[in-house]
C-alpha cells in the first residue's frame, strides 16, 4: 500500500513538473501567414495596422467582399497569399475605381483570370532566387533595398509603353499602378513586406511606405476577407446580431 502511495506521489510530482516546464518554456514562433491586425506573429499585420494612422486620417478593418464594399467611401487595402476574385468582385473593383476610391492589392499569387482581365503577365521568381541570401528591390528614386528571397514569388511583366506604371522592380515589376480619372489600382507581388517581419526591417519598411503613399489621404479599410474569410459571431443569435434593428 505504501509503495502504491509513493508511486502516486512520484507520478504527481512528475506531472506538476512537466506542466510547469511546459508553461514557462519559450513558445515556438508561429510562421502562419495571416496579415491579421491582431496577430503579432512574424507574418501577422499588427504593426501595419498600428502604423496606418501615420498615413490615413481614418482606418477600419473590413471582412466584406469587394462586391459588398461598393457602397463604402474608403480606399481599400487588401493583403493575401492568393487573390482570386469572383466575377462580381471584378465588376465591383471597376465600380469602386470609377467612384474615385483607390484600391491596393498585394498577393503572392493572382488568379490567371484576374491578370488576363487587366492585361498583365507574370513570371515566377522562386527558383531563380532560392540560392540567394537576399534579393535586391529597385525603388523609384534610385533607392535599392534587400528582401528575403522568400518574399519574392512572382513579378509582373508589363510593357513600359502601356498604361501600367512601374514603381519597383526585381528582375521584373513588383509594384505597379494604373491611373483612373480620380483613383488608382495598385498591385504588388510582395505582400509579406507589409507583415510584422517585414516592417521591423528598416529597408523593407521603405517599400511598404512607398506603396502606402500611393493611396490618397483620408479613410482606408484594411480588408481581411480575402485572407481570413467572412467573420460571423460564433453564437446561435448571429442572425439577430447581424440585423441592426434587432441588435
Amino acid at each position: 500500500m505504501r509503495k502504491e502511495k509513493l508511486l502516486y506521489i512520484i507520478l504527481g510530482v512528475l506531472f506538476v513538473t512537466y506542466v510547469i516546464v511546459e508553461y514557462y518554456s519559450p513558445k515556438p514562433l508561429d510562421w502562419t501567414v495571416t496579415f491579421s491586425q491582431n496577430d503579432k506573429n512574424p507574418y501577422g499585420g499588427y504593426i501595419l495596422y498600428e502604423r496606418l494612422d501615420d498615413f490615413f486620417a481614418e482606418k477600419a478593418v473590413s471582412f466584406q467582399t469587394l462586391y459588398e464594399a461598393r457602397d463604402t467611401e474608403a480606399n481599400l487595402l487588401i493583403l493575401t497569399t492568393d487573390f482570386a476574385p469572383s466575377d462580381a468582385d471584378m465588376e465591383a473593383i471597376y465600380n469602386i475605381l470609377d467612384q474615385g476610391r483607390t484600391v491596393l492589392i498585394g498577393a503572392q499569387i493572382f488568379s490567371e483570370k484576374f491578370l488576363d482581365d487587366l492585361g498583365i503577365d507574370t513570371k515566377t521568381q522562386v527558383l531563380e532566387s532560392i540560392t540567394e541570401d537576399s534579393v535586391q528591390i529597385e525603388l523609384e528614386g534610385e533607392k535599392t533595398i534587400n528582401m528575403p528571397p522568400s518574399f519574392v514569388n512572382i513579378t509582373f511583366e508589363v510593357d513600359s509603353s502601356t498604361i501600367w506604371k512601374s514603381h519597383a522592380t526585381s528582375g521584373g515589376d513588383v509594384l505597379i499602378s494604373k491611373d483612373y480619372p480620380t483613383a488608382k489600382l495598385i498591385l504588388t507581388s510582395l505582400p509579406l513586406a507589409f507583415s510584422n517581419y517585414g516592417l521591423v526591417k528598416n529597408n523593407i519598411l521603405l517599400f511598404a511606405e512607398a506603396a502606402l503613399n500611393k493611396i490618397p489621404e483620408g479613410s482606408v479599410h484594411y480588408n481581411q476577407y480575402y485572407q481570413a474569410g467572412k467573420q460571423v459571431p460564433a453564437t446561435p443569435l448571429r442572425y439577430i446580431l447581424s440585423q441592426a434593428p434587432l441588435r
